[in-house]
């Protein structure tokens, strides 16, 4: 661009929504630190002068959005784990169980889908192959095995609905009566609700969040305190401050990550996952 040029209408579309920015999240696993957010931004370059731009307030105030800690999603199949996680501890699973898939289940006055809906259900799955076909029926009954109480405990043990620690501004969190409208309480979950919330629907959280609860059932169940800060250092590069892994709390045990890592390894190895293998 030169000298001068107006670029407000281009970042007035970028910032409105009408031009999609990606992100992601790949965080070290074993204390939480994250490698990146990437937010990709087009800017005028080289002249080094700066520019003049008559915007309205909200589109300057979502250069500084990131909604990975600021926006919340129905997370979806990711959770799955956190669902066969809480089942495993509390011994409800003992890992040698199957589950019949029909296409669908009808919870309350709902017929709700499986993945695999239009060919006929995944038929007899294992807790393993349930995970690997990322079945929501499997999903559905084992939520039903556990009842609201149980599950509704785990969402809080895993931090959803809650503040994570990040070292970033604008975390999404809610005040508790406002944390009711996208994480259900057990008094306010219905059959229905732990139908759909067992398979990852019908609640939100942010990406950290899913982040930080699937790190601590990878490393044997710790949950750290994310962060993006590891150091930091002076003008002449020595370290003048460390930011060190804050363990927070144990969410599940050994065992219980030992299967699901091994259900999650063979989900990417021979299952829905292959797109995620590297």
């Amino acid at each position: 661009l030169q000298t001068g040029e107006i670029i407000g209408a281009t970042l007035e579309s970028m910032f409105m929504g009408s031009i999609m920015v990606g992100s992601a999240v790949p965080p070290e696993v074993y204390a939480s630190s994250i490698l990146s957010i990437a937010i990709a931004i087009q800017t005028a370059a080289g002249t080094g002068t700066a520019v003049a731009l008559a915007l309205p307030l909200s589109v300057f105030l979502q250069l500084w959005r990131n909604f990975c800690v600021s926006d919340t999603f129905e997370p979806g199949s990711p959770s799955k784990i956190l669902t066969v996680a809480a089942g495993l501890e509390e011994g409800i699973l003992k890992g040698n169980e199957y589950f019949d898939c029909g296409g669908y289940l009808h919870v309350g006055d709902w017929d709700i889908k499986c993945t695999a809906y239009r060919r006929g259900g995944h038929g007899s799955l294992s807790l393993t192959e349930s995970i690997m076909q990322s079945c929501n029926v499997a999903m559905m009954r084992i939520g039903a095995m556990m009842g609201r109480d149980i599950f509704t405990k785990y969402q809080t043990i895993f931090g959803m609905g809650q503040k994570t620690g990040v070292d970033l501004p604008g975390q999404f969190c809610r005040s508790v009566n406002e944390r009711t409208r996208w994480v259900y309480s057990a008094d306010k979950m219905g059959p229905t609700e732990l139908a759909t919330n067992a398979f990852g629907q019908n609640y939100n959280c942010t990406m950290i969040q899913m982040a930080a609860a699937l790190c601590s059932v990878i490393n044997g169940g710790s949950y750290y305190e994310p962060h993006v800060v590891r150091q930091i250092l002076n003008e002449q590069g020595s370290v003048v401050e460390r930011k060190d892994p804050v363990l927070v709390r144990e969410t599940v045990s050994q065992s219980t990550s030992d299967f699901l890592k091994e259900a999650m390894f063979q989900t990417v190895e021979n299952g829905t996952g292959g797109a995620a293998k590297v």
